[in-house]
C-alpha cells in the first residue's frame, strides 16, 4: 500500500455533482491499493472511519479529511 499524501481539491468554478464529490482534503493512495487497507490507514491516522473512498484521477482517494481530523493532525505535529 502506497500512501502518496494528502490531496486538497477546491471548489470548482462551475460545480457539478462530480466535482462536488471531490471537494475537500483526501488521503491519497496509488490506484492499486486495496480499499479496505486504505480505510484502515485512514482510521489509524485520524481516529474515525472515512466517509467514502473513490477511485478518481488515477488514485484511490479516502476521506475527506474533516476539520476534526485535520485538527488532530495539527495537534500531533504530523506532517505526512
Amino acid at each position: 500500500m502506497d500512501c502518496i499524501g494528502r490531496l486538497g481539491i477546491g471548489k470548482a468554478t462551475r460545480p457539478t455533482e462530480a466535482t462536488r464529490a471531490l471537494e475537500g482534503v483526501w488521503l491519497a493512495f496509488t490506484e492499486s491499493t486495496d480499499e479496505e487497507a486504505a480505510r484502515r490507514r485512514f482510521y489509524a491516522r485520524y481516529g474515525h472511519e472515512p466517509a467514502r473512498a473513490q477511485r478518481r484521477l488515477g488514485l484511490l482517494l479516502v476521506g475527506p479529511v474533516t476539520e476534526r481530523a485535520s485538527g488532530a493532525l495539527a495537534d500531533s505535529g504530523e506532517t505526512m
